[in-house]
């Protein structure tokens, strides 16, 4: 895998995931009781939010690789 798949495939998810979380909260008002909607909501905040962090990670790791040539240790022992 490159540097350049990591930061497609992070992307990915965050997509995925703003989806899902875009999906549940248009539902608002829904049929789902309070706490099981409100756990819903707080599952797809935190998977969005973990998405996004891994992609600015993978964006850092490329960004540092074509400013300034460095080598993320995962690629360097293969």
């Amino acid at each position: 895998m490159t540097l350049l798949d990591e930061v497609r495939q992070a992307t990915d998810r965050v997509n995925a995931a703003s989806e899902r979380f875009g999906l549940i909260i248009k539902n608002i008002p829904s049929d789902v009781p309070h706490p099981d909607g409100t756990l819903q909501i707080t599952q797809a905040s935190r998977e969005l939010s973990t998405a996004r962090e891994e992609m600015m990670r993978a964006h850092r790791r490329l960004n540092d690789f074509l400013s300034r040539s460095v080598v993320p240790e995962s690629f360097k022992s293969q």
